[in-house]
């Protein structure tokens, strides 16, 4: 069975490692009401320790000793450890306060806010030098990879990991290194790239059995299996599933709950992979039980995966109603636990911090300039005669002016390099929105397609795939053009304007929903004018808006009834009108006496109109509505005057495309 989501991250990709990370180095929730009484107890122990340093030390013991999902304890103990740290100076206890508040935001889940305090914690490690402070550097880089491992940006992750593999084998820190080992062996198979992550699993499991570090070599032993599974390797893959067997039956008793879920999904996908739906039904049934005696959010991503194992099980027995059962609540938990505004508030947490750090090296430069210009005077003055120092002057003089005029020309760059990404960054998320909310068109007309064949093959007629087949095209187009958009500059604009034939692009658009019209009877009619038209514009901009705004006049229309577009020039505009019997319900009612005409408020319009007003923007254009009757609306989507037209005569005269059987 096809998943029509990517798979999400399992926690496992990098929290195995954060406690020990939390060794090398105030929570942003409201202060709460009363300290626990076991919190009051240990702040009021800091009064018989004489050291700031010493006090420091105390609190990150307690920190790490107590169970971290305490809010009550852990606040004021990172209140109080942050403020003795920045009072006196602390700057390697500033970066465990700073790496413990981000982890504890990670179990929340708030990665927004976690991402911000690894930054900071990262930012400090950036400005020391030693051994000590390398290790630091590379274990909070560890967590900002994980981060993005978290939200499922493998690409990015793969970017931090190659860096810190590199750091780690220069250092030749085991613990570190092994920990870096296995988070490149996660984010190969979701990469699918196996056979580096059978190779890093096995580097990892060889580092942990040496350290003595049992667990950790468990869940390297998990990650190798679920490699193998992905590898078509039956006998290797046997193999693991039998270690894995054995271990969850060690971690039974006393129940580990995230390494029993992590390894009981992690079989009941190689029982998949090797053709054994029932063992992998009985295996995931078994994990879900578990999960289920326990119903906090932290436990969603893992029963995600479950779900699509039970789904993916019923669907090789033939179960196809229980298939679709799980793959929709897989679906909806999907939709639950992904954030796409925090996700894009994670990457602009990382693009500030970076333009942070290269205005911290521009200052660093200019106080090394200031210090070398001071020097160098003063031996001027003491080596050289009055004029000789003079000159000396001079010349210090004019030096500092270029310096300060190459400084401002630099923050001037930056200043529009900023603007420029920003800019680009919004048009991009913009428009991927409405490719992501559009694919749900070609998705329904797919679905009505396969129901209608369906139904006709039952009374064994010839089965029309093309309508199928153009629907799957147009989800293909919509992915490779956010590939598209993914693969350019950040400063480039996502627009593509070119010329195109605007009446054979509405002909296309139109006919791919005649099947989805036909289900409900409905009479999709098009007379294009006699003049062909062509424009200059972004062709998939427009072809979004007008898929988007036919497959709602299809979807709120009643049964019998007929949706019309008119292609027209008009005050040298180019209009193209879609009128319906019924307006969509996404918009706002109107009453008779309302205006002919009017603009509406886009907050009360659906989210792809939404989307569709503000693209339209992007190239100029509107949209409105008509009343033309208290039953009818019509849309009209307006190209402004700076396209191009070419008029080419073609032969006959109007005509309408009416829904018909296949």
């Amino acid at each position: 069975m096809k998943k029509r989501y990517p798979k999400l991250p399992l926690r496992r990709v990098w929290k195995g490692a954060v406690l020990s990370l939390l060794f090398t180095a105030s929570l942003p929730f409201a202060a709460l009401a009363s300290y626990s009484s076991h919190a009051q107890s240990i702040l009021d122990s800091l009064h018989g320790i004489p050291t700031p340093e010493a006090q420091a030390d105390y609190l990150i013991g307690k920190i790490l000793t107590n169970d971290l999902y305490d809010l009550g304890l852990q606040v004021p103990l990172l209140n109080k450890l942050e403020a003795i740290a920045i009072e006196h100076q602390l700057k390697d206890k500033l970066v465990t306060a700073y790496t413990a508040r981000g982890y504890i935001l990670t179990l929340v889940p708030d990665y927004y806010k976690a991402m911000y305090y690894f930054r900071k914690a990262y930012n400090i490690t950036l400005r020391e030098k030693g051994r000590e402070w390398e290790v630091r550097k590379l274990k909070t880089a560890i967590n900002i990879a994980g981060i993005y491992a978290e939200i499922g940006d493998y690409d990015k992750t793969a970017e931090y990991n190659a860096r810190n593999l590199v750091i780690a084998e220069k250092l030749k820190d085991s613990m570190v290194l092994a920990d870096v080992y296995q988070t490149i062996a996660l984010t190969s198979i979701n990469r699918v790239q196996i056979d580096s992550s059978i190779l890093f699993a096995q580097k990892a499991i060889a580092l942990y059995e040496h350290l003595g570090i049992t667990t950790k070599k468990h869940i390297s032993e998990t990650t190798l299996a679920e490699a193998y599974g992905k590898s078509g390797q039956l006998k290797k893959t046997i193999e693991s599933n039998h270690r894995l067997e054995n271990l969850i039956s060690e971690y039974s008793s006393p129940p580990n709950l995230e390494m029993l879920a992590t390894m009981h999904g992690t079989l009941a996908k190689n029982y998949l992979a090797i053709g054994k739906p029932d063992r992998a039904y009985q295996t995931a049934k078994s994990a879900l039980t578990l999960l289920n005696a326990n119903d906090d959010k932290m436990w969603d991503a893992y029963r995600l995966t479950i779900y699509e194992s039970l789904s993916e099980a019923f669907h090789q027995q033939g179960l196809t109603d229980s298939a679709y059962h799980y793959l929709r609540l897989a679906t909806e938990l999907k939709e639950a636990l992904i954030d796409e505004k925090r996700i894009r508030e994670i990457a602009a947490v990382e693009s500030s911090f970076l333009i942070q750090e290269k205005e911290t090296t521009i200052n660093e430069l200019a106080v090394s300039n200031e210090k070398k210009r001071a020097a160098i005077f003063k031996l001027t003055a003491a080596l050289v005669l009055f004029f000789l120092m003079t000159a000396g002057i001079l010349w210090l003089y004019s030096n500092l002016s270029k310096k300060k005029n190459q400084l401002s020309q630099l923050k001037e760059q930056l200043t529009q390099t900023n603007h420029k990404l920003k800019t680009a960054i919004a048009q991009r998320q913009q428009y991927i929105s409405l490719i992501v909310h559009d694919i749900k068109s070609p998705l329904f007309s797919a679905y009505i397609n396969t129901q209608m064949l369906n139904s006709q093959n039952a009374h064994r007629q010839a089965l029309n795939l093309s309508p199928l087949q153009k629907a799957l095209a147009r989800i293909e187009a919509a992915i490779a053009k956010i590939l598209e958009i993914e693969n350019t500059s950040n400063t480039e604009s996502f627009l593509n304007i070119k010329p195109f034939n605007l009446t054979h692009m509405l002909l296309e658009t139109i006919n791919a929903f005649s099947l989805t019209a036909e289900a409900k009877n409905i009479q999709l009619a098009f007379a294009p004018p006699a003049s062909t038209v062509e424009v200059e514009s972004d062709y998939h901009v427009l072809q979004h808006v007008l898929e988007n705004v036919i497959s709602n006049a299809i979807k709120y229309s009643p049964h019998g009834s007929v949706v019309s577009v008119t292609l027209n020039k008009v005050k040298g505009d180019t209009q193209i009108a879609i009128r319906n019997s019924v307006s969509p319900s996404p918009l706002p009612n109107t009453s008779p006496q309302a205006a002919s005409e009017q603009h509406f408020n886009t907050g009360s319009w659906g989210l792809g109109l939404k989307l569709s007003t503000a693209l339209l923007k992007e190239i100029d254009g509107t949209m409105s509505i008509k009343n033309r009757s208290a039953k009818t609306k019509e849309f009209i989507i307006s190209i402004p005057d700076s396209l191009s037209y070419k008029h080419l005569k073609i032969s006959g005269g109007g005509h309408s495309l009416t829904a018909s059987k296949a």
